[in-house]
């Protein structure tokens, strides 16, 4: 079952009474990532959390970012099992947030389906990076791109940056920029982290320019 929250709450119990949710009959809760809750503005740390006793998990995808607020996220919420697409953090977490119990690898996918078609592609270099400390290279390579003359260059908002509307460049929109582009641009961060985009822009028939 998935809630989201549409409602100022402040207790888990506040959330199973909106949606008419018997508090027995729930097996366990899976959090929406910390950061992303903070960028929104939005709250999802829970005063009576600790009152459920069942497993407790939340994503952790930029597990260099906020981590004071995370550890908070996780103490609060009792969170024990964190998932985790980057294989390379999981000894880093456990060092990071030692009250969690289980820290899971679940790897970047793709949904297949939206890359069975084929489009004719008319984006020389498609660009959807924000700048950033910890993407030095990423950062250079978009101003060298932008500056470039003669090619078809594209740059979409991050996607936490790109307002969720009608006209959102999100899901299978901003896959179908992936089909169109001969390039996109991408990089796995100076901690060298998997990346989705990478899986995306190739099963899209595309080619990255970033790092290996």
């Amino acid at each position: 079952l998935l809630i989201t929250l549409t409602h100022d709450v402040s207790t888990i119990r506040e959330v199973l009474a909106l949606n008419y949710i018997d508090g027995d009959c729930v097996d366990g809760i899976i959090f929406e990532e910390p950061i992303w809750g903070k960028k929104l503005n939005f709250s999802t740390m829970f005063k009576d959390a600790a009152n459920y006793k069942i497993p407790k998990a939340t994503f952790i995808t930029d597990y260099f970012l906020e981590i004071a607020y995370t550890r908070r996220y996780i103490e609060q919420n009792n969170i024990d099992i964190i998932f985790t697409p980057h294989q390379t953090s999981i000894s880093y977490l456990y060092d990071i947030y030692p009250t969690v119990k289980t820290i899971a690898h679940a790897p970047f996918c793709i949904v297949e389906e939206y890359f069975l078609d084929l489009t004719d592609k008319d984006i020389d270099i498609l660009d959807t990076v924000q700048h950033h400390p910890v993407t030095p290279l990423r950062n250079k390579i978009s101003k060298v791109a932008s500056k470039m003359k003669g090619i078809e260059y594209v740059k979409l908002p991050h996607p936490g940056k790109r307002e969720v509307n009608t006209n959102a460049i999100v899901g299978k929109k901003y896959i179908d920029y992936l089909h169109r582009s001969f390039f996109t641009i991408a990089c796995t961060t100076s901690y060298k982290v998997s990346v989705r985009k990478y899986w995306e822009i190739y099963a899209s028939g595309g080619i990255v320019i970033g790092d290996r």
